[in-house]
Order: C-alpha cells, then sequence, then structure tokens
C-alpha cells in the first residue's frame, strides 16, 4: 500500500500523501473496502465486504469493488511502498530550490501588501503587462520594501521566485497564477504561516466570511463582483489562505477576473467594465476588475463562517440545498478548492476539523440578482 495518512469524517475517510497538496476522499462504502484491504490485505476480499455488510448481489459488489479499485490505482493509493504512516511520524520538507536569475529584469514595480512593502520585478515586458492588472489593488508604493519577488523565464518555463527561493516553476503563466497572487499579498509573512489555500472567493462581514467555491465557470467571481456592492469586505476570488495561527482568512484582494460571459451581466453595476482592456487567461477572453474601494478589507484576518458551492444553470430557479462536512470536503477537492500547506499530520486533523465548524451549501442559480439576494439572506443568518 501506498504511504498514507488517514482520517475519519463524518462515516467516511480522507485520506492524505505527506508531501502532497492533495486530499482523497472515500465515502462510507469505500472507506469499509479501505479498511477491509488494510486488515486482510488481499484485494479479493474487497467484494465480500460489500455483500456482508450491504446485501448486494455478489456480482453488483465485484463491479462495485473492481470500480473502486480502479480510482484508487488511478490515484496512486495502491503503489507497493510501506504500511500507513504512523501519526506522529514528520516527513521533512524538501531544502529549498535558488535558480539562477536573470543578469537584469526590465521593469520593476513597487507595492503594499497588508504586511509589508515590497518590490516585484518582471523578466520582460510581456510577463508584466499580463499580470500587473491583478496586482492594481495593491496600488504602486514608493517604499523599496524588503522582499523582492521574482517572474521570468528560463527557457520554456516560468519561473516565480521570492527572494530567491523558487516557489512555482511551469510551462505555462495560468498554473502558478494563484501562487503568484498569493504570495503577492501575504509577501512578508513565510509559507508556514499558512494552514492552507482555499482556491474560492472570500465576502466578509465584520462577524465573518462567506466563501464561494466551485469549478470554472461556476459564477463565483460573479457574483463575489456583484456581493462587492452590497457592504461585504472583499478578500479575494483565486486563492484565499487560512492562517496557521488564528484559523482565520487572510485577505488577498486582488483584481476580480471576469470571464466575457459576465460582462452583460454586470453591466448595470459596473458600468466602466465595458470599457476595460481584455487579457486572455486560459484560453479565453477575460478582464481585470478592481473591486470597490468601499469593499476593501480593513483587517488582516477574517473568521470564516459559511460555505457555499455556487453553480451557474441557464434556465434553473435559484435553490440552496445543505451539504454535509464529508459532502464540501468532496466538492473542495473535486474542484481543487483545499490545498493543506502543512506535513504535520495532527494540523491535517485540524484543518478537517476546522471545515466540520463550517455550515456549507450547494446553490444553482441562473439569475444572477436572485442569487445574489438568497447569499444575502444566507449572510443575515449566519454572519
Amino acid at each position: 500500500m501506498a504511504r498514507l495518512w488517514s482520517f475519519p469524517m463524518d462515516g467516511g475517510l480522507v485520506l492524505v500523501r505527506p508531501g502532497e497538496p492533495h486530499l482523497r476522499v472515500l465515502n462510507s462504502s469505500a472507506r469499509l473496502l479501505w479498511e477491509a484491504l488494510q486488515r486482510e490485505g488481499e484485494l479479493a476480499a474487497l467484494p465480500q465486504a460489500l455483500v456482508r455488510t450491504y446485501g448486494i448481489p455478489a456480482q453488483q459488489a465485484e463491479r462495485d469493488s473492481a470500480a473502486i479499485l480502479q480510482q484508487w490505482r488511478h490515484a496512486g493509493l495502491l503503489e507497493s511502498a510501506a504500511p500507513v504512516i504512523p501519526a506522529t511520524e514528520r516527513i521533512d520538507p524538501d531544502p529549498p530550490i535558488h535558480p539562477a536569475l536573470p543578469a537584469h529584469f526590465p521593469v520593476t514595480t513597487h507595492y503594499r501588501s497588508f504586511w509589508q512593502p515590497f518590490r516585484f520585478r518582471w523578466g520582460d515586458a510581456d510577463l508584466a503587462a499580463r499580470i500587473q492588472p491583478l496586482l492594481a489593488p495593491l496600488g504602486d508604493g514608493s517604499a523599496p520594501g524588503a522582499a523582492t519577488l521574482d517572474l521570468f523565464r528560463d527557457g520554456r518555463e516560468i519561473v516565480f521566485c521570492e527572494n530567491g527561493a523558487e516557489l512555482a516553476r511551469a510551462s505555462a503563466l495560468d498554473i502558478p497564477l494563484a501562487i503568484l497572487l498569493f504570495r503577492s499579498l501575504v509577501v512578508g509573512r513565510p509559507l508556514q504561516a499558512q494552514l492552507a489555500g482555499l482556491h474560492a472567493a472570500g465576502l466578509a462581514s465584520e462577524r465573518g466570511t462567506l466563501l464561494l467555491a466551485g469549478n470554472h465557470g461556476s459564477g463565483k467571481s460573479t457574483l463575489a463582483a456583484a456581493l462587492c456592492q452590497e457592504g461585504l469586505h472583499y478578500l479575494g476570488d483565486d486563492l484565499i489562505p487560512l492562517l496557521r495561527d488564528s484559523r482565520e482568512l487572510a485577505p488577498l484582494p486582488g483584481s476580480i477576473c471576469l470571464k466575457a460571459g459576465s460582462w452583460p451581466v454586470l453591466a448595470r453595476r459596473y458600468p466602466a467594465l465595458a470599457g476595460m482592456p481584455d487579457y486572455q487567461r486560459a484560453g479565453q477572453r477575460v478582464r481585470y476588475l478592481p473591486p470597490p474601494p468601499a469593499a476593501y478589507p480593513q483587517r488582516r484576518g477574517y473568521p470564516a463562517r459559511l460555505l457555499v458551492f455556487p453553480s451557474h444553470r441557464p434556465g434553473a430557479t435559484t435553490s440552496l440545498r445543505p451539504l454535509s462536512s464529508l459532502e464540501a470536503l468532496e466538492r473542495l477537492v473535486a474542484c481543487s478548492g483545499l490545498l493543506p500547506s502543512t506535513d504535520e499530520p495532527h494540523e491535517v486533523g485540524e484543518l478537517l476539523a476546522w471545515l466540520r465548524t463550517l455550515p456549507a451549501f450547494a446553490m444553482v442559480h441562473d439569475d444572477l440578482e436572485q442569487a445574489v439576494a438568497r447569499l444575502l439572506d444566507l449572510a443575515r443568518e449566519w454572519l
């Protein structure tokens, strides 16, 4: 079996491979098979475990167990390796990589985050033109700053560094964008200050935060832009860090990335959006909308109070359905919405315990104004 940590959760099981920011969620049936495999060590014993527990026909049990095993093989959970890691064992992190930096950075911009001023150096003008709109809400500071972020090309790859240490390397700029924005807004705080990153939009009152999570195209950025005008503070719409010490969400109020389909929907709320320049991101036309000044967060941390998974479906009536903690985690994992940044098993357990405290809902919607009204009602109840 692969080297994994396991954590029970609401009748299911969460598996974590040390050193990887991925959670694998097993429902109650999959947990039954996993624990039978751990106990008996024989794949052939799994169908019988289903027959004994659920009383289903043997042929159905064979099909169901084969389907689950195929998923596990695809995820690398059945690789030959050592047994499950004890909860007290720690995996030492890899040492930082310090790549060779360009001899010259043609573009340098100064910014100020919540934590300290910093400078951003760009390896070429094209990279600067594509990323600077994301950082527009930070303004152009004049202080030199103690930290330096670098973005440059290395052959066919794009490299992102903080103070000379490599944070991300990818063949396409879209892959490290979330990390880039994340570090830009919490620069000056070590990566160890974050327990996890949440791929979500965040809107906060003084009492807490509404998180909107979902895949691309779910409408969360459009909803975030609309809710910014409803008296809520905008924490971000891409990657929001959960701080280790306080269990609060650190604001990342970069510009809101809006695809072409949302421009006419938001035209009444943001008339200036029609005249903003277009950019290309992941092969789609987007515009970067700075949040309204009144929506800019006033604190360095906000507690999470509510988690909603919006889904835009043309013709649908706006509706909300409560989710269990395990269902919410499954949805977060499916949309890469929860990225643990810890190598400590007890902290993974604490992260899952934190998630259990969040009321979660699935929301189907078509009409923006109806969806905003339902979310505001929900916010008044829980925030």
